[in-house]
């Protein structure tokens, strides 16, 4: 499920992205999808135009056999009948407005030409003729099919662009290109104190015991240094999270970056005890000194939802549980026993009445530590379900460790806390169980109750990828900013912050919405490769349509239902002849049996839909293309496609 990247050898069945930008006559729908005479099927002069050189004019003449068809110039005429020519559109990030903190500029670029809602920007002055599909015909020879692509070249080609605009060169792959800079910053600093904390290590282990006035004073101050400036590069980090909307890919840097902080935190923290201890000496009543170690989780799946019984890692992008034996420069242990696994329900959710303490068990708790230091969990597995509430994990190990003396000691080793998780009996506990992780983490288990809106939607971000499976670092299909925008100007009425109050009035509506593409196979395969349109209003989507041939369509999440796909669609009337917009809601919990590739197969009414770009952000619009449902959903219909045997009629 990798990026969608448009086949520019292979003619897709539907009509090419210029048939938009024409207003055909309407032809009534049928059955199964019109002859497409761009197809390399139907015409083998069309599967050779990319070998064309499109400055050369072919000299081929027109075979004797061939006949010449004669075409019906028609005038382009300035459209005013669609919204989006009241006035030429301008290059956006979203089709709502951005929210003031965030620091994006906002220099409008203007096009010299309009264009339509499906992207087909208007022609130059020199072109005042242009054919339909209908005039085009198989006897054409190579040159003339060639001069009627040449008139819709790409550079005449845009993708639909929603109304807000900005400076696209003050962003590096959707993120702003100072935050950008200032993530590079923040890892090379990071880089820095991981060197001088291996430095700092090896000198205090060159120390001697009890530590001279003048190596601890500076070993302390080499040690408050590092912690000083993993504290700043921290707070530099947090406050990028809630100032700026960060691409998957920065954002995933982001979040790698707070984890090595806290490791060095861990790290620098227990070189300290150990430094304060030796510059203590040796005291003659204290028999058990303490073991300057401990274990360090250094990899996790969480936070996620899993469900009972089920191991926690259940995809390739998930990491498997892992946790380290590290200790102090001058400090040795050795393990006695398995590392082992603890689960406890986190702070500010008290137990159930009912809960019982073998509600915690877990299965696969116990691993051997490797030569290395570390224990995999690969297959840890929890009996039972948390009653919705958020748990967190920690591990044990018992280890033997040397005295001063020379006499041997046991200590009891404890890890620092995995990151949240809860733990489901069903997956209709889904919705609400992810709805309780994802508050936990913006409003930090409760600490504060508003946040600013940026740091909310980097949040659901992360939120999103991993509740669909897919690669933090190079997702398929993120929340597009498109998406985001959306949701703030529809959800959350522009708010610039999100209280508690607000987040469960939204996730009413968008955990359903998640539940929808999570938990069903085809319509997440659909939503991943762009053919679901999703976040669009009601409103967007009849501007969108507007002007487009009948059978056109687009599917988006209901706003006032939902969980529920309602699809919009052109329909021309039989009596009239004229095209309007219709709405139908599809339910996909009531419609299992038929899928949305069915549904739209047997329906005449919807035969053209946009395929969307899937990166996090483009300057160009987020329409790809326009394809046939045949195209786009033929590898998802539960029936093969049949064409209608010759001289019959495919439809009663």
């Amino acid at each position: 499920l990798g990026f969608m990247t448009q086949n520019t050898n292979t003619a897709p069945k539907g009509p090419p992205s210029f048939f938009f930008g024409t207003t055909p006559e309407p032809a009534t729908p049928t059955t199964n999808a019109p002859p497409n005479p761009f197809a390399a099927d139907s015409n083998p002069f069309f599967s050779n135009l990319s070998r064309l050189d499109s400055n050369s004019t072919s000299s081929e003449q027109p075979s004797a056999k061939r006949k010449r068809i004669e075409i019906e110039p028609i005038v382009v005429q300035p459209r005013t009948d669609n919204v989006f020519f009241t006035k030429p559109p301008l290059t956006p990030t979203s089709p709502m407005v951005v929210p003031p903190s965030c620091p994006f500029p906002t220099t409008p670029t203007t096009p010299s030409t309009p264009q339509t809602p499906f992207g087909l920007s208007g022609f130059s002055d020199e072109i005042d003729q242009i054919m339909t599909m209908n005039d085009i015909d198989p006897s054409m020879t190579d040159g003339e099919v060639q001069a009627f692509v040449d008139m819709f070249s790409q550079d005449r080609v845009q993708d639909f662009l929603p109304s807000f605009h900005f400076d696209a060169n003050e962003l590096q792959d959707g993120s702003p290109v100072v935050i950008v800079k200032s993530i590079k910053e923040a890892e090379n600093k990071v880089e820095r104190l991981k060197t001088q904390l291996d430095h700092l290590r090896y000198e205090q282990r060159q120390t001697a015991v009890p530590v001279p006035p003048n190596d601890f004073d500076k070993l302390r101050s080499e040690i408050n240094n590092l912690q000083q400036e993993a504290y700043q590069t921290q707070e530099e980090l947090q406050h990028i999270l809630a100032v700026a909307m960060l691409s998957p890919t920065h954002l995933h840097t982001l979040f790698s970056l707070t984890e090595e902080i806290e490791f060095l935190f861990t790290k620098l923290s227990l070189y300290g005890n150990e430094l304060m201890h030796m510059a203590g000496g040796q005291s003659p009543a204290q028999t058990a000194p303490p073991c300057f170690a401990t274990l360090l989780i250094k990899k996790q799946p969480f936070p996620k939802s899993i469900k009972q019984n089920i191991k926690t890692t259940t995809s390739a992008s998930e990491d498997v549980i892992v946790v380290e034996l590290i200790n102090a420069p001058k400090s040795d242990c050795k393990a006695v026993g398995k590392v082992k696994a603890e689960m406890s329900l986190e702070e500010n959710q008290p137990a159930s009445k009912k809960s019982k303490r073998n509600s915690l068990s877990i299965q696969n708790d116990q691993q051997p530590l490797s030569t290395s230091g570390t224990a995999r969990f690969p297959d840890l597995r929890f009996v039972h379900g948390t009653r919705l509430k958020i748990a967190v994990l920690k591990f044990t190990l018992e280890v033997q460790y040397i005295q001063p003396n020379g006499t041997v000691h046991n200590a009891i080793l404890e890890s620092n806390k995995s990151n949240p998780f809860v733990v489901m009996t069903n997956e209709n506990q889904w919705e609400s169980s992810a709805g309780n992780l994802l508050k936990y983490y913006v409003f930090q288990n409760l600490a504060v109750s508003e946040v600013p809106w940026c740091r909310f939607a980097n949040y659901l971000q992360n939120h999103y990828l991993r509740a669909t499976r897919q690669d933090l670092a190079s997702p398929a299909r993120p929340l597009s900013r498109y998406d985001l925008d959306y949701i703030q100007m529809n959800q959350f009425n522009g708010a610039t912050t999100v209280t508690s109050q607000t987040f469960a009035k939204f996730w009413d509506w968008f955990g359903k919405v998640m539940h929808s593409i999570r938990h069903q196979k085809p319509f997440l395969f659909l939503w991943l490769n762009g053919l679901v349109y999703g976040f669009i209003s009601k409103t967007d989507a009849e501007r969108l349509l507007q002007g487009q041939p009948a059978g056109t369509f687009v599917a988006r999440f209901s706003e006032r239902r939902a969980g529920q796909v309602a699809i919009a669609f052109s329909k021309e009337d039989p009596i009239t002849k004229r095209i309007s917009i219709k709405h139908y809601l599809f339910d996909t919990q009531t419609n299992q049996i038929k899928s949305l590739p069915d549904f739209c197969k047997e329906k005449v009414n919807l035969v053209y839909l946009p395929r969307l770009k899937t990166e996090y952000f483009s300057p160009t619009g987020n329409i790809q293309s326009i394809v046939h449902k045949d195209e786009a959903f033929g590898e998802y219909y539960t029936t093969p496609q049949v064409d209608p045997l010759l001289g019959y009629d495919p439809d009663v």
